[in-house]
């Protein structure tokens, strides 16, 4: 499938009719598909609130991300000062999208640079070929150490691209965009992936383990599941720069212990020794925290800082989808879990008694 792009300028002076004119043309070179990624840059004299609800009101609920600027460039027009608002729309093609922002970053960029970061890869899911693409606000303080923050997340392997707002030279207030929120003092990351198909018969038989583990372990096998779909879109070789491994992404060297009973760390990338240990560490943090949010926001690693980044809500959601078609609903997925149907498994021995089938859910 191509990806397609389209683009749109408006310098009306009114910050609404400029949004959606901008925005209508952008969708308008598409041929009739959905944007799933709009990009917007403008000038920081617009209503900005009233600009991206504009932009949204045409483009849907497609990832927004942006920022102010200094003049911006489109279709080869250069807008200037106070020029204007230009919006790229792109559908998704071959291609996965997850955004992630923080505000209010000043003195934690670092920090928060590993956290958007992190999480906008949660949401795209792990591939091979991957890019990111942060924003950020130029008054935030030193953002070599945002970016410093994102490549211990991505490593020599994938791109880091961006740049920062701008407020055409005035330097008092620069803002990135994310969605219809106009994030201030702040930073957004794109992180687009290839996407890849998963094969169903194997996924199949990982669903069944974790509905045996999840039982054992007192979790809801479809939170393993969505665990599994945000972490590594059930690519049991998957590895993060920073260590994480296999299909839950544990940090194999810290919890090195928990794989001796499965033959040491090379069990890691062994998908039924990874699930069961993923899931032993989330249980451990569920317990430790007292809430299922809270050990979200301890196993990605965000235990000692102020948000997990979205992590826990990306979680959370793709666990309510699962679990709804785990129920024989039928509703839409996201682009980067693999489509889920119903499948009728034999009875794990530790359910009641009986041959009678259970309903699980299955991927394919």
């Amino acid at each position: 499938m191509k990806m397609r792009s389209g683009t749109g300028i408006s310098r009306m002076r009114d910050a609404a009719e400029a949004g959606r004119e901008a925005a209508a043309a952008a969708v308008a070179g598409l041929a009739g598909e959905l944007p799933a990624l709009v990009i917007v840059f403008t000038t920081p004299r617009y209503d900005l609130p009233a600009l991206l609800a504009s932009i949204r009101s045409v483009t849907g609920d497609a990832h927004l991300i942006g920022a102010t600027g200094s003049g911006e460039i489109v279709q080869g027009q250069h807008l200037g000062f106070g020029g204007g608002v230009g919006v790229l729309a792109l559908t998704a093609g071959p291609y996965r999208f997850g955004v992630a922002s923080a505000d209010h970053i000043r003195g934690q960029l670092n920090q928060t640079g590993q956290a958007i970061t992190r999480a906008s890869r949660a949401e795209a899911g792990s591939s091979p070929h991957a890019v990111v693409l942060l924003l950020a606000d130029c008054l935030a303080g030193d953002l070599q150490q945002l970016f410093q923050g994102a490549y211990r997340i991505t490593g020599p392997k994938v791109s880091i691209t961006g740049g920062a707002a701008g407020d055409e030279l005035k330097f008092v207030r620069t803002c990135v965009f994310h969605d219809d929120r106009v994030v201030e003092e702040g930073a957004v990351a794109l992180w687009i992936a290839k996407k890849y198909r998963v094969a169903p018969e194997p996924v199949a038989a990982l669903v069944a383990e974790a509905y045996d583990v999840g039982r054992a372990n007192k979790l809801d096998p479809t939170l393993i599941l969505a665990v599994m779909a945000i972490e590594s879109s059930f690519n049991p070789f998957a590895q993060s720069p920073v260590g994480a491994q296999g299909l839950m992404q544990v940090m194999t060297q810290i919890h090195s212990d928990k794989y001796e009973h499965f033959g040491g760390q090379y069990a890691a990338f062994d998908p039924k020794s990874n699930l069961r240990v993923g899931v032993k560490v989330l249980s451990e943090y569920v317990t430790r925290t007292g809430s299922v949010e809270g050990g979200l926001k301890w196993y990605v690693g965000a235990a000692n800082l102020p948000t997990d980044g979205g992590y826990a809500d990306k979680v959370m959601a793709e666990h309510s989808r699962l679990s709804q078609v785990a129920k024989g609903k039928t509703i839409p997925l996201t682009d980067n879990t693999p489509a889920l149907r119903a499948a009728t498994t034999p009875a794990p021995s530790a359910a009641p008694a009986g041959n009678a089938p259970v309903k699980v859910a299955a991927l394919s």
